[in-house]
């Protein structure tokens, strides 16, 4: 792409802030944006304002903590009504179903099985006077038995208590260290999840094929194209990162995009086009086609996933965020 390409407002892929064109750098992070023109000169990243970003990343992680648990408090009451009406529930459907085992519909024992009638039948016949003669076919009794098994198998998710107001789809925008206003590794987001998504198709655990490392646990949600992804700490379980995977269907979080604007279906030359100045690496990574976007200072990955081949016209079919363990993949070279 031209270097003469303009820069266009957009929002910081770290945070998430606004971004004025005229700055270099973000004003809340203290990081430089991905998408500045190849050979811009940058001002250096200080230890100030290194510092400065962490103060105030450390204090809305506090204030972030403290929402989460007067919400909580909150939430208590509800919750304790609710666990006493569903027991209230099950104590009602236990009795009807140990008072129901004789109903209408069974056999009593020792009575006789009904029987089904075959029908008269009449063969016609000639008599030695020529009288046309009927003869009555004998009746037979017929008792026929059925017995019809069905077997179901149903695996279901236990229902997840919403939390919190709803997250509008299209502020659910992927960053490399958050999905939409919800930070990595900041708190358990999975209740706002669910009332912005709504209940979860499904629900597996989740190891180091989704990021985590070897001696961790989680979890991983899924709505449509939208994976999330949780570690599990003690009693909770923390989001760490999301995998959005192009399924084929009209599921609204077919919908979900970067920050920058890269969808699922776009061909890398659009990718290209909107990191303008982003390093972008295209490989194999374990058999399959992937593209790294990178950060330009220490080449660190900040999006990647599948796409259907190398070539410019070859289409996204996957966004990721970076694994939670490591950080990569990283390039081969």
């Amino acid at each position: 792409m031209s270097s003469e390409t303009p820069i266009r407002d957009g929002l910081c892929v770290y945070c998430g802030t606004a971004r004025p064109v005229t700055k270099p750098i973000c004003p809340q992070c203290g990081r430089t944006w991905i998408d500045t023109k190849i050979g811009e000169e940058l001002p250096a990243l200080t230890p100030e304002i290194v510092a400065a970003s962490k103060e105030e990343r450390r204090a809305l992680a506090a204030v972030e903590a403290e929402a989460e648990l007067a919400s909580a408090e909150q939430r208590r009451p509800w919750g304790l009504l609710v666990g006493a009406f569903v027991g209230l529930v099950a104590i009602v459907a236990i009795i009807i179903a140990a008072s129901g085992g004789d109903d209408g519909d069974q056999p009593v024992a020792g009575s006789t099985p009904a029987t089904t009638q075959a029908p008269t039948t009449s063969a016609p016949g000639t008599t030695a006077g020529g009288a046309t003669d009927t003869t009555t076919a004998p009746t037979t009794s017929t008792t026929a038995t059925t017995t019809t098994t069905t077997t179901t198998t149903t695996t279901t998710i236990p229902p997840i208590e919403p939390e919190g107001a709803a997250v509008p789809l299209d502020e659910l925008t992927l960053g490399a260290f958050a999905l939409g206003p919800f930070r990595f590794d900041t708190g358990a987001y999975l209740g706002r999840l669910v009332a912005s998504l709504g209940q979860p198709d499904s629900k597996t655990a989740a190891d180091t094929d989704l990021g985590l490392c070897p001696e961790e646990e989680g979890t991983a949600y899924t709505w449509g194209a939208l994976t999330a992804i949780f570690r599990i700490e003690g009693e909770e379980e923390i989001l760490v990162g999301y995998r959005l995977d192009d399924t084929g269907t009209e599921h609204p979080t077919q919908q979900i995009a970067s920050r920058s604007g890269l969808q699922l279906g776009h061909t890398i030359e659009k990718l290209d086009a909107i990191y303008l100045a982003s390093g972008l690496a295209l490989e194999e990574v374990d058999g399959t086609p992937t593209f790294l976007l990178l950060r330009s200072s220490d080449d660190a990955t900040l999006l990647w996933g599948p796409v259907s081949g190398l070539g410019t016209t070859d289409v996204v079919e996957g966004i990721y965020s970076p694994r939670s363990c490591d950080g990569g993949p990283i390039p081969s070279v």
